[in-house]
This record gives C-alpha cells, sequence and structure tokens, in this order.
C-alpha cells in the first residue's frame, strides 16, 4: 500500500516512491508558482495584479463561464483568484488513499464523438482503499505570508512532542504560506478521517480550529497540493511511502466508498475548547497519560538534565554567575535541542537555579532568544561534546554536521548494502578491508576499475546503439580532503594491477637498456661500428600523468592482442594519486591533446594526429585507456568548472566521495606480518581475470539498466529537468563495469566450464547499488553544473529570439477559427486589408478555410 499522485485530473494516480516524491518538492516550475502565489496575496491588497501580462495570460486561458465567474469582481479579489488558479497547477498528492483499478464513466456528449472506458487506478470513490494515513489542513495559521513566520509558529506548537513519537510523518508550509499541512498515522481509537484531524489538532493544542482546520479534508479522496523542498518543515520517510493500516483500511474504507465521511465525534466541543486557547503549544487538551512520555526532553536517547547535569560537572553555579553560566549553557544546550528557544526554556525547568533566577525578575528567555540568534556552527562546543560523552552518547555528530557533508547517510547506506554482499562476491570484503563502512563505495569502484581492466580482452552490447561493441571503460576520481584515507587506492592498484605491472617491468627495462646502448654510441667509436641499434617491440599499458603524448600515442597503437580470430587493442592504464599532478602537467607540452584523449577514453572514439616529425604516430587510432586518480574536492573544482562543464567530461567521469573522519582514530592494533593470504587473493584473481576473453553474457543487467533509466528518465520529464535528464544518460554504463568484474567472480565456475553465466537477483541488487551511487554522486558533485549549463543555454537562447512584431502577436491574439472581422480588430486594419492579410496566411499554409466559411489555424503562433 502507499499513497497516490496525480498528474492531472485526466490521468490515472500513480504510487508515490521516494524519488517521485523529492523530484515534485524539487519541481522548478512549482518553485516559480509558490513564490508568485505568495507575492499576490501578500501585496494583492494594495497592487493591481490585473495590468500584468501574466495575469491577461491567465485570464486569456479562461473558458467562459469562469471569465462570467469573475465579472464584477474587485481587482484584489481577482488577484487572490488568480492565485488559486496557480495553486491548481502544483503537483496535488491524496495522501490518506491509494485506488484499486477500475473503468472510467466517460460522459457522452451528443454530437461529439464516443468516449471509450479506460482501466487504471482512477480517482474514484468506488476504487478508493484508505492506507491509515490523515492529514491536518490548516489555513491562515500567520496572518503575513511569510514560511519563518509559519516554521516559528510551529516550534511553538510542537517544542514540547517528539513528532515521530506520536506518528506525525510530515509537516510542510502550504502554497499560500501561511498554514501546514500535518501528514500523521490515524489512529483506530480516535475514529476516522475528519475525527483524527481534530483529535490531533487538540493533542498538538491549536488554538482557534474553528478559523483554521480546513473540514473540507473529511473526504477520502482529498488531495493536497505538495509545494517545495524549502517548504518541508518535517519528513519521516522510513516506512513513509508503503505505509499500511489494515485494520483501518478494514473498518473505514467500506464507509467512505458508501458515501459516509462525517464526524463521528463531537467535533464542535473540540473547538469550542480550541477558542480558549491563547498560549500556542502549551495548553494542549490531550490527557496526561498522552503527553508523559513527551515531557522530559531527549537527546540521542539521553534526558537532557541528565546532559546539563554532566556539563555543569556537579557545580551548580552561586550567586554572581548564574547569568552568565546560563547564557554559556543556552549557547552550548541549543545544538541538541534544534536551536529552538521553546525548547531550551523546558529543559531550563529541570534546573532549579534557573528557575530561581527567573523568579528574580532575570531576563532568561531574552537570553536565551539572543543565544539561539548567534552562529550556528557544524561542529558543537568542546564543553558540550565532553559532556554528552559523559552523559553516555555515544554519537556527538550534530545534524548540522550530517548536512556538512549531504551524502553521508547515503555513503553509509551504500556501505551496508555492500557490507551484506561481502560474503556473495569474492574480493568485496578484502578490497574494503581496513576501511570505514562510508568509504566501502570508494573502494568498491576503485578495485572494479583495475580488475575490469584486466578484463580488456572481454566485451558486451548495450540497449543504446546495440549493434556496437562496448568494452568496460573506467574514468575515476576518488575524491576527499587530505588525511581522509586515499592512499588505499595505491594499495589496490599494486595488488590488483599487478598483470598489468609485472608485463610492463620487462618492456620498461628493454626500453632502459636500448636507451643506454643508444647512448653510448653517441660516445664510443667502438660502440658506433657495431649493427645499428633495434628499437625493441614490446608493450607497455601503464603510463603515469607525466607521460609525453609521443609515447602514449604509440604505446596505446601497440598494444594490441589476437584474441580469437580478430585483434583487439588493449586498455592503456594511469593512476595517480595526486589529481593535481595530472592539472599540474596540463600546463605544459606533455599534456597537450591527452584532455581530448580523456574524454574519448569513455566510449573508445577515434582520434587522429598528423605531425610532421619523424618520431611521431601518424594516422587515426582508436583511445582504449582507463584512468583513476585521488585527488580533493580543489582538485576536482579546477579539473571540472561551470565553463567548461559543457565538454561531457563531468558525464563520463565516476566521482565517488570519500567520507569525512569526524575526529576518530584508526584502532590501535598492532601487526607483526603482513597478511599475505588477503594479498595473495587479490593478486591470484587479478592473473585469472587478465586471461579472460570474450562476449560477457550481461544483457539481462542491461535490461534491468534500461527500466532504471526509464522510470528515473519520466521523473525528470514531470519535473522538465534538462539537467538530469543530461546526468542519467550515461550512468548504466558504470552499472555495467562496475558490478561485471565481482560478477564473473561470482560465477568463476559456470565461466569456466561454459565461457557464459546466468545473472541472477543478487547479481542484479549489486547492478542496481552502483547505479545508485553513480547517480547520487553526479548529482553531488556536478548537479548544479548540469542545471545551470541549461539555465544559462536558454538566456542565450532568449537572446537569440527574434523581435515579437505587432502582426505575430495580432496572429496570436486569434481564436482558434476566426472570420474576417476578428482579423480586422485584432490587426487593427480596415477589411481590405485584413482579406490581404488572409490571402497571405492562405498562401503560406499557416490557416484554412473550412465548410462552415471560416478560417482555422494550422499553427498556434507564427
Amino acid at each position: 500500500m502507499a499513497f497516490s499522485y496525480q498528474k492531472n485530473f485526466g490521468l490515472p494516480t500513480e504510487n508515490v516512491s521516494h524519488e517521485l516524491m523529492f523530484s515534485l518538492l524539487r519541481n522548478h516550475n512549482s518553485k516559480w508558482m509558490v513564490a508568485k502565489i505568495r507575492e499576490i496575496k501578500s501585496t494583492a491588497h494594495d497592487k493591481d495584479w490585473t495590468q500584468t501580462k501574466d495575469f491577461k495570460d491567465w485570464m486569456r486561458h479562461l473558458s467562459n463561464e469562469q471569465k462570467k465567474a469573475l465579472e464584477g469582481k474587485s481587482t484584489e479579489e481577482l488577484a487572490l483568484a488568480w492565485a488559486d488558479g496557480i495553486k491548481k497547477d502544483l503537483p496535488l498528492i491524496i495522501f490518506v488513499a491509494n485506488f484499486d483499478e477500475t473503468w472510467t464513466n466517460p460522459v457522452q456528449k451528443p454530437g461529439k464523438p464516443k468516449k471509450e472506458p479506460k482501466w487504471g487506478r482512477w480517482r474514484k470513490k468506488d476504487g478508493l482503499r484508505l492506507n491509515g494515513l490523515s492529514v491536518i489542513d490548516l489555513d491562515h495559521v500567520v496572518k503575513s505570508h511569510d514560511p519563518k513566520d509559519v516554521r516559528l509558529w510551529w516550534k511553538q506548537v510542537s517544542a514540547h512532542l517528539d513528532l515521530k513519537e506520536i506518528g506525525i510523518r510530515m509537516v510542510y508550509i502550504s502554497a499560500s504560506g501561511d498554514g501546514v499541512k500535518v501528514v500523521f498515522e490515524a489512529r483506530m481509537e480516535w475514529g476516522n478521517l475528519i475525527d483524527n484531524q481534530f483529535k490531533m489538532a487538540e493533542f498538538l493544542g491549536v488554538p482557534n480550529l474553528a478559523q483554521v482546520l480546513d473540514e473540507k479534508c473529511k473526504d477520502g479522496s482529498r488531495g493536497h497540493f505538495i509545494t517545495t523542498e524549502e517548504d518541508l518543515i518535517f519528513i519521516d520517510e522510513d516506512g513513509l511511502y508503503d505505509y499500511y493500516n489494515e485494520e483501518f483500511d478494514k473498518k473505514w474504507t467500506p464507509e467512505y466508498r458508501a458515501g459516509h465521511s462525517q464526524a463521528t465525534i463531537d467535533i464542535q466541543a473540540i473547538i469550542g475548547k480550541s477558542s480558549e486557547k491563547k498560549i500556542l503549544g502549551t495548553d494542549s487538551t490531550a490527557s496526561n497519560e498522552d503527553t508523559a512520555g513527551c515531557a522530559e526532553l531527549s537527546y540521542c536517547g539521553v534526558a537532557i538534565s541528565k546532559i546539563i547535569d554532566a556539563w555543569l560537572d556537579g557545580k551548580v553555579p552561586g550567586i554572581g554567575s548564574r547569568h552568565d553560566t546560563m547564557r554559556d549553557l543556552a549557547k552550548d544546550i541549543r545544538y541538541c535541542l534544534e536551536n529552538t528557544p521553546a525548547r531550551i526554556m523546558k529543559a531550563f525547568e529541570s534546573q532549579q537555579w534557573i528557575q530561581d533566577l527567573i523568579a528574580e525578575g532575570d531576563p532568561v528567555e531574552t537570553t536565551v532568544e539572543g543565544a539561539c540568534k548567534q552562529k550556528y556552527y557544524n561542529s558543537k562546543p568542546i564543553r558540550l561534546k565532553e559532556a554528552l560523552l559523559k552523559a553516555g552518547v555515544q554519537n556527538t555528530q550534530t545534524p548540522g554536521e550530517a548536512a556538512f557533508n549531504p551524502l553521508y547517510q547515503d555513503l553509509l547506506n551504500w556501505g551496508e548494502r555492500i557490507e551484506a554482499l561481502f560474503d556473495v562476491f569474492p574480493l568485496l570484503r578484502e578490497i574494503c578491508h581496513g576501511m570505514r563502512v562510508t568509504a566501502y563505495p570508494c573502494a568498491m569502484f576503485t578495485g572494479a576499475a583495475f580488475l575490469g581492466t584486466n578484463l580488456t580482452r572481454t566485451w558486451y552490447f548495450y540497449f543504446y546503439q546495440p549493434e556496437v561493441e562496448r568494452r568496460l571503460n573506467y574514468c575515476l576520481y576518488v575524491i576527499g580532503d587530505p588525511t581522509s584515507g586515499k592512499s588505499f587506492a595505491s594499495n589496490l592498484y599494486k595488488y590488483l594491477a599487478a598483470p598489468l605491472i609485472d608485463s610492463d617491468k620487462l618492456g620498461n627495462d628493454a626500453i632502459n637498456r636500448y636507451k643506454k646502448a643508444l647512448k653510448e654510441r653517441t660516445t664510443s667509436t667502438k660502440e658506433q661500428r657495431k649493427e645499428p641499434l633495434k628499437q625493441p617491440e614490446v608493450i607497455v599499458r601503464v603510463h603515469g600523468p607525466r607521460t609525453a603524448n609521443g609515447v602514449f600515442i604509440e604505446d596505446m597503437n601497440k598494444a594490441v592482442e589476437v584474441v580469437g580470430d580478430r585483434e583487439m587493442h588493449l586498455h592503456l592504464l594511469t593512476f595517480d594519486s595526486e589529481l593535481d599532478s595530472s592539472i599540474a602537467a596540463a600546463k605544459g607540452g606533455q599534456w597537450i591533446d591527452k584532455s581530448t584523449m580523456e574524454l574519448k577514453a569513455f566510449h573508445n572514439e577515434e582520434d587522429n594526429q598528423q605531425y610532421k616529425n619523424a618520431d611521431s604516430w601518424n594516422g587515426p587510432f582508436d583511445v582504449f585507456w582507463n584512468y583513476v586518480y585521488t585527488g580533493t574536492p580543489i582538485a576536482l573544482k579546477k579539473k571540472v568548472t561551470e565553463s567548461n562543464f559543457g565538454s561531457g567530461l563531468a558525464t563520463r567521469l565516476a566521482c565517488i566521495p570519500m567520507p569525512e573522519s569526524n575526529f576518530q582514530m584508526a584502532p590501535l592494533e598492532r601487526h607483526t606480518h603482513v597478511n599475505m593470504e588477503r594479498i595473495d587473493r587479490m593478486k591470484s584473481w587479478a592473473y585469472k581475470l587478465d586471461k579472460v576473453s570474450g562476449e560477457l553474457p550481461v544483457w539481462p543487467l542491461v535490461e534491468e539498466i534500461w527500466h532504471w533509466t526509464r522510470d528515473r528518465m519520466l521523473l525528470a520529464s514531470i519535473d522538465q529537468d534538462r539537467g538530469d535528464e543530461m546526468l542519467l544518460m550515461r550512468v548504466g554504463y558504470y552499472g555495467i563495469s562496475v558490478s561485471v568484474p565481482f560478477i564473473l567472480m561470482r560465477h568463476w565456475e559456470e565461466w569456466e566450464a561454459t565461457k557464459s553465466f546466468t545473472i541472477d537477483e543478487k547479481d542484479i541488487e549489486l547492478c542496481l547499488l552502483v547505479l545508485d551511487i553513480q547517480y547520487k554522486t553526479q548529482h553531488y558533485f556536478f548537479g548544479r553544473y548540469a542545471h545551470n549549463y541549461y539555465d544559462n543555454k536558454e538566456t542565450e537562447a532568449n537572446q537569440n529570439k527574434r523581435r515579437r512584431t505587432k502582426t505575430i502577436i495580432a496572429f496570436e491574439s486569434l481564436p482558434e477559427t476566426f472570420n474576417e472581422d476578428d482579423v480586422q480588430k485584432a490587426y487593427d486594419v480596415s477589411l481590405s486589408h485584413a482579406r490581404v492579410i488572409i490571402c497571405r496566411l492562405k498562401k503560406e499554409k499557416i490557416i484554412e478555410l473550412n465548410p462552415e466559411g471560416n478560417y482555422k489555424k494550422l499553427v498556434m503562433s507564427l
């Protein structure tokens, strides 16, 4: 069971997921509409919006009936009607219900083509199925249309409550900016939907319910317009999207299908009590039994009073130091209480010395409010951290610290999912050995890049251009702060790229001997009389960032091997522990044109070189090159900037972030020997994969990737998010290239016997995990660039648009079907000139004459 989203009234509903929810919350059109609604509502009384172009455009699209309903309205009423019209274009979510599949009952109009019934999850009463959620729609809780005032109001209402504990799942500010919508778990003992709404409002202590609670929300199919991510006050996503109370469904769904949605309790009594409330959030009529669990504030499961006692270290301040101590305590303890004055004052109730200050007239509340206005840092104060440890709080990270690294929870989640696969996929445990769980994604991608380079003699087919053979290509950056632990990649390189390193040693030794002999020829007459030296024909595949272009391209063309009955180019490999090295090298001659090859390596595209000097390789060549760099965020910003984002490098890269250490040290462990068993396992698998050749049977993964991409492309289309579309396009390739080395090792015996293997659910699970990591990390590093790219492109396009002339505007103002009089009025010309215009439009096939003698537009704009 889930709740529903309806794109428009002519379409069936669909289930809401995390991805769909946040694509709607981040919709750029919604942000514009919400801002416009609030601007109109806050200024409608003193600004004439009816003279603006946007208002006139809105009026032009109204039906005649709608226009007639607005006749005689004041300019303020018209503006507010416009704001309500804009609101109806916001995404609509039905939080309280899902819908069974039913047939539509189309209305058949005389003289119109017959409409056929359609099957789907239509928003109909006979298909309604309640899920057990309810929504309080509170309007006009503040006088302004400023979301900040609503947030402050909500803080006062909820200061003494644990929202998750009482079943509240989501709170967001309404489109008008003066109300909130509260999504919560309905309680059986409270009654039906409307009963629950009044009971929860009573429990919260909301005053003046007659004025603020919208009773229209009693219907089971009632939808609510969703606003923006910035308006989200609270959300508990754990189980939100599949929440289902079967008992509530069985009891109340038949009643609602029968049209019985009225209250079953005395709501007037609740309304009467609410009108007596003056101070928000302090006069809840909930029973003592209900509120007892909320009386004691806590942080990470530890009572705030215990944390304060630890902060004071058993020393109660005496007269003369009480105010200063209270001020310092407020500045520290706010990090445990969401920087909320009301909660801090609640916590101070347990401190008798503070209560004495209040009784003596000390401005405690004013001091607390001032403390909360001071700068809120990402890290807690040292004294508070020490107090938290004394009180028994293990994790002293603040919400601000998690916000400092928005991917922290994702990294933790991915790491735990990778850890769960340790016993499924060979080498996964060895690759991640000794690293923090949040660094496992880095380890997995890096290990896959080296293992996949060993699989250079393999290929597969993809859904895009399905006739083209694809190779396992890797363009990987591991990004982390200095001392974040990126050196793990150097160790993996030594063990997993051992086949290349060992093979190159013979080639490099031969080249060095040749160079030494060549130098001796220039200084020794005896040496000059010997047979001419011949440069050794060797293959060298590992190249550092300072490799000269000539050597790099020559070695790329030499790295060819016969596989079966065909020649295959083998991948070159570059690994460097400092991304800055390649950036610095780019300033010198040795890196010229490698930036082009960096782009072409992703799809093994063709490059070409034609130089006159005798040592250069001339002619076309395909680029087969995998590279792995570790570097800092600053180095990445030098490499990929907003100005060069359009080159396409960012969408080809896999950039995986290393987590912050959060002041945690590695455990103190003494080792007296190297774990050779782990090293030997990694090298053994590397050499096994180096001997693999042939087509990889990964089509089931490709199908899964196609569906995954299609679903997210649908969300991007709902959002009209071209930036998201761009970043999605190449994610799928990493789904194959990162997962395949581990999948092949898992099915090694089957591959050895049949040169094929069967993809199962665990393989698909790993592939989908890789897709999730690549997709979200691309958005993390390059999402802003992608959106700005299209915003800037649109701005430039707008500058190049042709001027809207009077004739264009006149044509657009014509109705779809019109006559000569309409043209005369629109163009403000004589009847003879109108006929000339009509004649020209007909010749250009812009309009046509219909059987009734009128003209019909074939295009809507010139």
